[in-house]
């Protein structure tokens, strides 16, 4: 499968973990604003997203409140598919999207299957910890300009996928205050 194929290029994985993982996984496509994760339900995937744009945010009774957006590489609530508690985001398709889904199960035997597997899963986890760790520090001590011209530095063009409003969220600030630090930015 070429989803498989390209991604095992990437990270440069053996001849026999690659031929573990080429039988893992299926094909999913969800249409626009089509859920792939409920807020409340366990989650029980890790998804590679193939093609697409996906938002995750919280519903605070009725107020969402966007916490991330991705459009590459893996999705999932880490949280909830490590502890097996509820998740407390939904995920959701901003376009019809293609999603390679690998069932919880699928990833255990995967990271179980050598050292070589181990140690990515391992690698993965540092990842999700440190851009963690990293957006939570940006959010305590970095000026609301300072955490957009990193988003944008990181992503120059996620402007031109998520809306102004889901950016702003991410970053902790109104839309408006957005509109605000571009008009700086540009005038600076």
């Amino acid at each position: 499968m070429k989803e498989h194929d390209d991604f095992l290029r990437e990270y440069g994985f053996s001849k026999e973990v690659q031929e573990a993982f080429s039988s893992m996984g299926q094909i999913i496509e969800i249409k626009k604003g089509e859920k792939l994760l409920h807020q409340g339900n366990v989650c029980l995937f890790v998804a590679l997203i193939v093609s697409g744009r996906f938002r995750i945010y919280h519903d605070f009774d009725g107020k969402e409140s966007t916490i991330g957006l991705s459009f590459d590489f893996f999705i999932t609530d880490y949280s909830s598919f490590v502890t097996g508690k509820p998740s407390e985001v939904n995920i959701v398709a901003l376009v019809d999207s293609k999603l390679l889904l690998f069932q919880k199960t699928e990833i255990e035997m995967f990271f179980d299957f050598n050292k070589e597997t181990q140690c990515f899963g391992r690698k993965i986890a540092e990842q999700i910890m440190v851009s963690n760790q990293n957006a939570l520090f940006s959010l305590l001590y970095d000026s609301a300009e300072d955490r957009y011209k990193k988003l944008i530095k990181q992503h120059p063009h996620l402007l031109q996928l998520f809306s102004l409003k889901d950016i702003a969220e991410c970053i902790g600030v109104t839309p408006e205050t957005v509109s605000r630090i571009r008009k700086k930015i540009l005038y600076s």
